[in-house]
């Protein structure tokens, strides 16, 4: 069984990782943010947070789509660096150089996929497909394990694969029709 963190286990990580008034600031918002708290009882979304909240210069994102959208572009930079590219090219996800973009797009076509079947594995076979993102590792953003002789994929969280997901929907014109083919009732 996999437990989550307690709320003074959140507090607690928090501390650990900040210093003592970059820590008690995070812990006030998340005070009023009670949606951004929810998240870190899982504790690699409460390592996210603190994360990106030391990224964006010591302030929480406003809204859970930066917040997301904000620790995939770290995860790709990471990538880039593991590469040795430079990831002072990119600011943005919107930014991406054209082979980067590429395996992205694939990255998050391939999570919007699998969403829709309700399925969050990969076998090795569904991976080898992935051909540009393979070469960029999937950016740092999926892992994989073995059960039995089987390897299987998955992406770090089912919230980076959602998120992938909705970014791929929403950098195509029928997105009504993409999101109603994962939705079916809201069509």
């Amino acid at each position: 069984e996999v437990l989550g963190f307690e709320e003074e286990e959140i507090f607690s990580y928090i501390r650990n990782e900040l210093t003592d008034e970059n820590a008690e600031q995070l812990l006030e918002e998340l005070e009023i943010r009670e949606d951004v708290l929810s998240l870190c009882y899982i504790p690699f979304v409460c390592s996210m947070l603190v994360r990106v909240y030391q990224l964006s210069g010591f302030i929480l994102p406003n809204t859970l789509t930066k917040f997301y959208k904000k620790y995939v572009l770290y995860a790709v930079k990471r990538s880039m660096e593991k590469q040795e590219l430079d990831p002072d090219t990119v600011e943005s996800l919107e930014e991406l150089q054209e082979d980067q973009k590429r395996a992205f797009d694939e990255l998050c076509c391939c999570a919007y996929e699998k969403l829709k079947t309700q399925n969050t594995t990969f076998n090795t076979n569904e991976i080898l497909k992935l051909s540009h993102s393979l070469k960029c590792e999937h950016f740092g953003l999926m892992n994989c394990y073995k059960i039995a002789d089987t390897t299987k994929h998955q992406f770090l969280h089912l919230t980076i694969q959602e998120f992938l997901a909705a970014w791929w929907i929403s950098q195509h014109d029928d997105q009504k029709k993409l999101f109603g083919e994962y939705f079916q009732d809201i069509q």
